[in-house]
């Protein structure tokens, strides 16, 4: 219950609105971040050397950060910062990975069904218990399984866009944790596959259901971002099978060419590069913030211009980037090159490892690095939630002789 409790309240720290707006989730994480330490101090769970050293090396340098570049009292603003990253080591460190993907696949199993409830509800006309939230930077029309819409001010408009949010602080966002828990479903079919375990038909079916439901899901937010990641996920999986397609592998691959080529025609794709569209828009600002941003990054490139300080907002205003869509070089920018790139190689070390440098399979390492790197430079999400356990050795497993059966102690 605890392993539950604490993978919920990561999710709904790092992404939803409702961590913003209420403490619940806050308490919850504080609850399971105790019953864990308890559980440490009292030997029932060991936590690695390395895994230890990681977490103070990270939680060190970004107080440092923050207390000498930003200054003490945005270090007590930030407080929470510090939670979720303790919350998040103690996740990676004391969870079993096997049983940390399952739970994390099922707790977004259970937002994306409750979330395409909501939305259907929604394109018929039918609004359940929408109330009013201010965030302080803007107002969301929700209840606590699906956001409506939003606006920057009080006014009756509020945009309308029939897109799943769910309770994330926008589509953009939540697809980005669907196709993680879609990539880990998938990983875990090929694992399966690899170790010729018997899977029952309804483990298969189950299995396909959950697979047409985080597609859709992922369909659902209109997300371009998300429909290009759902692609390389999809391609990343039928890759790594290639070797042994049946006939219904052929022909759901051939599906997906043709969902590929409809969603890439789609209205939302479309848009995006139409000039005139709230799509494009978006389109021009990211792509400000990637061009821009890379100027921003060489302003101070060895000690960063402090998270969340008052110079690096000056900074992004500077170089006209407003909101800093792009997580990567956000961190770049306000940590350093150095802290920077070593934090994303260390994200990235484990498909380096398993797929490039140990098993020569450039191309499916290469598209696993790629899909990451994508949901990293469009959301500011790198350094947040389940996306930060990464950093992390217990999230990291090593390949022998073709199967995912040892874990890097």
């Amino acid at each position: 219950m605890v392993n539950y409790l604490l993978i919920i309240s990561i999710i709904y720290m790092s992404g939803s609105v409702i961590g913003w707006v209420t403490p619940i989730p806050l308490y919850a994480e504080l609850l399971a971040i105790m019953v864990k330490s308890y559980q440490i101090v009292s030997g029932k769970i060991r936590v690695t050397k390395k895994n230890a050293l990681l977490f103070t090396v990270v939680i060190t340098s970004f107080f440092l950060n923050i207390f000498l570049l930003s200054g003490p009292e945005i270090l007590w603003d930030r407080k929470t910062f510090f939670v979720d990253t303790t919350a998040v080591f103690l996740c990676a460190a004391t969870i079993d990975y096997e049983e940390f993907k399952k739970k994390y696949i099922n707790v977004i199993i259970l937002i994306s069904a409750s979330s395409i409830f909501f939305l259907v509800l929604f394109y018929m006309g039918i609004k359940i218990g929408a109330s009013l939230v201010d965030t302080g930077e803007a107002y969301y029309l929700m209840n606590p399984f699906f956001i409506y819409g939003w606006n920057t001010t009080t006014s009756a408009y509020f945009m309308k866009t029939m897109r799943n949010f769910a309770t994330f602080w926008e589509p953009g966002c939540f697809q980005a944790w669907v196709n993680y828990a879609l990539y880990l479903h998938l990983q875990e079919y090929l694992n399966n596959e690899k170790e010729h375990l018997k899977v029952t038909k309804r483990a298969k079916k189950r299995g396909l259901i959950i697979t047409i439901l985080l597609v859709l899901t992922i369909v659902s937010t209109k997300s371009t971002t998300g429909y290009v990641v759902l692609i390389l996920n999809l391609f990343i999986f039928f890759t790594q099978k290639a070797g042994e397609l049946r006939i219904k592998d052929a022909a759901l691959l051939l599906l997906g060419i043709v969902g590929v080529v409809i969603l890439l025609n789609s209205p939302t794709v479309i848009n995006k590069f139409s000039g005139g569209s709230s799509s494009y828009i978006s389109f021009v600002r990211r792509v400000t913030d990637q061009v821009e941003g890379v100027k921003a990054a060489l302003y101070s490139p060895i000690w960063g211009l402090g998270m969340y300080s008052p110079l690096y907002y000056d900074v992004m205003k500077i170089h006209g980037i407003n909101g800093n869509s792009s997580g990567l070089l956000r961190l770049l920018q306000e940590t350093g090159l150095p802290f920077g790139i070593w934090f994303t190689y260390t994200q990235m070390k484990t498909n380096l490892t398993n797929y490039i440098f140990l098993h020569k399979r450039i191309l499916t390492g290469a598209m696993i690095c790629m899909m990451f790197l994508i949901l990293f430079s469009t959301e500011p999400i790198n350094y947040t939630g389940v996306f930060f356990m990464m950093v992390f050795d217990a999230q990291k497993e090593k390949v022998r002789k073709g199967r995912w059966d040892e874990k890097v102690n």
